[in-house]
C-alpha cells in the first residue's frame, strides 16, 4: 500500500522516528507537486511554425510563445501592466531581434468553451491588436484551419522587408 505515491512503510518509519509535526512537515516537502515541462508548441502550432519558416524572407528570425512586456513598453505603469502577460504566439523578428510583425493563431481552443471565455478572448484580443497598432507592430492573424498559401497571402499583406 502506499499513501499519495509512497509506501506506507516511508509515512510510518517517518511518524514512528518523528515527532507528529515533523511527520506531517517531511510528508508535504515529498507530496508537493514537482514542475514538469511540457511542449512550448501543440501540433497545429509546429505545423504553423513550419509554414511561417518556409514564408518568411531570408535573414529574419521566428520567436514563439513571446511576452508581450518583452518587446512593448509604455510610460503608463498601467497600461503595461495590461499587455505584460499576455503572449504571442509568434514574433517575426529582423536580424537585430526588433519585431517586425506578430502572428497570432486562433486556433480550435483559442476562444474556449462558454459565453464568458469568448467574451475574455475577444477583449485581450482587442487590448493586443490595440498595443500592436499603437507601436506600429502589424498583426497576422491566422485562422483555426489555415493552408500554406493563405499563411503565405497573410504574410504578404504585412511588409515584412
Amino acid at each position: 500500500m502506499n499513501f499519495h505515491g509512497i509506501p506506507l512503510s516511508v509515512t510510518t518509519a517517518i511518524a514512528i522516528g518523528a515527532g507528529a509535526a515533523t511527520a506531517v512537515w517531511i510528508l508535504s516537502l515529498l507530496l508537493k507537486p514537482r514542475f514538469q515541462r511540457k511542449p512550448l508548441l501543440n501540433k497545429s502550432e509546429i505545423k504553423l511554425r513550419s509554414l511561417l519558416l518556409r514564408h518568411i524572407p531570408r535573414g529574419l528570425h521566428l520567436l514563439s510563445q513571446v511576452s508581450y512586456g518583452e518587446m512593448l513598453t509604455n510610460r503608463s505603469y498601467r497600461r503595461f501592466l495590461i499587455i505584460n502577460a499576455k503572449r504571442a504566439d509568434f514574433v517575426i523578428c529582423d536580424r537585430e531581434f526588433n519585431p517586425v510583425a506578430v502572428v497570432e493563431y486562433q486556433g480550435a481552443g483559442h476562444y474556449g468553451s462558454g459565453w464568458h471565455a469568448r467574451q475574455n478572448a475577444k477583449r485581450r484580443d482587442r487590448q493586443k491588436r490595440s498595443a500592436l497598432r499603437e507601436a506600429g507592430i502589424p498583426l497576422v492573424e491566422v485562422p483555426a484551419h489555415f493552408t500554406s498559401r493563405g499563411v503565405q497571402q497573410l504574410l504578404v499583406r504585412v511588409s515584412l522587408e
